[in-house]
Formats: C-alpha cells, structure tokens, sequence
C-alpha cells in the first residue's frame, strides 16, 4: 500500500487489505505518513523516510540510537517491522524483536530523488514475494533505489540494470584504486587487511593451502596477481599457461579471498606502497633481507610473514609433467 493520505487508501480499505493478506498468508507492506500510520496495526512492514518516522514518534534526532528508538516504538506501536530511509545515510531495519540494521547508501550519483521511496517499496514487495529474507529484501531495495536516483523524473528500474549493479558491486576483482578505497574503509573499522600476491599460474592444491592460512592471519584477503606481461618477463615464453582475466575468476571463487587486483612490476614494492596492507604474506623460502616490498611494509608500521609453500605441488612442474608426457 502507497498511502499518500489523498483519500483514497481509507480506514476500511487498510484493515481490509491487512486482515485478506493475513488470511492469505501474504506479507503487506506499507509506505505511510504520520497523520493515520496508527491504522496500520498489523501490517508486516511500513516504510516511513526519517522525516515522517520523526513525526510518528516525537523524536527529533538522527543518531544511531535515536533512529532504533523510532524504529522500536514504531514496531510496538503497529506489531510490524520497521525499515526507514535516510536518503544518504541509507536504511535501517529493525525487525519485531531484534536489533537495529544499518544499511549504507549505494548511491554514487543522484540526480533526481522523485519515485525513490515507491521504487523502495516495490523492490522490497517483489523480494519478499519471492521468499527472500528481509536483510536481503533490503540490500536489493537499497540498489534499486540507487539506480532511481540516478535518473531523472520518476524513472523505472529493470532486472537487467539490478542484476548489472550487483555483479558491478559484489566481484572481487577491481583496480587498485578501488581497492585502496575499501581497504580504507576496513581498517576504519578495526579489521585486519592481509596482502599476499604472486603469478597462480595452473592453480593448485599448494596455492589453495597457503591462501588460506594466508587469510587466517586477519579479516581480509587480497591479492596481488601478476598480469601475463610481468609473468612472461618473470618466466619466459610459453607462461604463463592461464590468461590473467581467468586466473583472477578462479582465485575470486574462493571463499576465503576477499579481494583481487592486478600488478605488472617486477615486484609488489609498489602496490603495497600504495595499498598500505596491515600484514603482508609471502610464500616459499624466502629471507626477509632478499624481499624488496618488506621494507616498505615496515615504512608504514606493516607486518611481515613468511609461508612456506606447501611440498609436494608445483606449476612448473606441473607444466614440465604434460609436456613431457608421452600422451
């Protein structure tokens, strides 16, 4: 329900929609003002902007704790959860007995704010029809509405341009400078980013294992991963065997790397001059006076550690293995 309080959308029509949504077992949702949100007991979810749910509650502020003591009244008051939008500072959810969600803005331009709050609402209802949990529901409404904002007049979303902003959103292989930006924002929030990087030419159990005790050492794994130019001038002709777009798709399916970004010097020195990691990881036997980047680790306060690789596994020698097989 859409309740611009016109008129239209009257007492009997609210209780009406409520009780044949519940009879149903259908999820309603509203998005209303002040004036009458009271008539709204019993729906599942209202939608109120800051401003209204300000109006609805008496509270005037707009820190975290008054936001989830709008939201806990609001939620008392109506037996329903709670999802109000904070235009830049995002959305926050409270749910029927649970704590406050915050959810960022995913905006990046904003151009026209007409139809965010509808586009909410209807991304909201069509995730929820389709079972998905609220936080979800909320992440989806939260990119739609992303999307709204950044055309003119009151545009419409289509799946082709959500699906696009999520896969844009959520890959793990981005440039450094978008790297440098989210490992900013992680070790804003106290987290522990760990660096490690190398050439993952033919993947491997051995990479696999040190990877993960690689990730093991903090909260956030990124890696460095030489491009096919600095491998050839590395290794010779004829590597490396796997491209650097594939290579960085396989390392990216697995779950404990957060993050992957490219490099094309003769060592990481560079990017992690530039990324400025808390720990960074380097595998096989190395000695810390060989390895150029450790220095620059230390220059900013950085961690170093070794690992060795595991024995027994090999990309070279996987490669000298098929070409020398007789088959």
């Amino acid at each position: 329900i859409s309740d611009y309080f016109k008129g239209t959308v009257t007492e009997k029509i609210i209780k009406s929609t409520i009780k044949l949504a519940k009879q149903a077992q259908k999820i309603s949702i509203a998005d209303v003002k002040a004036y009458n949100f009271k008539l709204y007991r019993g729906i599942d979810l209202v939608t109120p902007n800051h401003k209204e749910a300000s109006e609805m509650t008496g509270i005037t502020g707009a820190s975290e704790s008054d936001i989830r003591d709008m939201g806990q009244i609001i939620s008392n008051r109506l037996g329903s959860n709670v999802l109000i939008t904070r235009a830049a500072e995002g959305m926050s959810l409270i749910k029927k007995g649970s704590k406050l969600l915050n959810f960022p803005t995913e905006a990046k331009e904003v151009y026209d704010v007409s139809g965010a709050g509808d586009t909410v609402v209807a991304a909201l209802s069509l995730a929820l029809a389709a079972d998905t949990s609220y936080e979800d529901a909320v992440l989806i409404a939260n990119q739609a509405a992303a999307i709204q904002v950044s055309k003119l007049g009151t545009a419409a979303v289509d799946q082709k341009e959500l699906q696009k902003r999520f896969e844009a959103e959520y890959t793990k292989v981005r440039d450094r400078k978008e790297i440098s930006q989210i490992i900013k924002k992680y070790q804003g929030d106290n987290k522990k980013v760990v660096f490690t990087s190398g050439c993952f030419d033919l993947l491997h159990p051995g990479h696999i294992k040190y990877l993960k005790k690689a990730s093991e050492l903090g909260d956030i794994l990124v890696i460095g991963l030489n491009t096919d130019d600095s491998i050839k001038k590395i290794k010779g002709n004829g590597r490396p065997v796997v491209g650097e777009e594939q290579r960085a798709e396989m390392l990216s399916f697995l779950d404990f790397v957060d993050l992957v970004t490219f490099f094309s010097e003769d060592t990481p020195a560079g990017i992690i001059s530039y990324l400025e990691p808390d720990v960074f990881v380097k595998g096989g036997d190395y000695q810390l006076k060989d390895l150029p980047e450790a220095e620059v680790v230390k220059s900013y306060g950085g961690e170093v550690v070794l690992v060795p690789f595991i024995e027994g596994f090999s990309s070279s020698k996987i490669i000298d293995k098929i070409k020398n097989s007789p088959n």
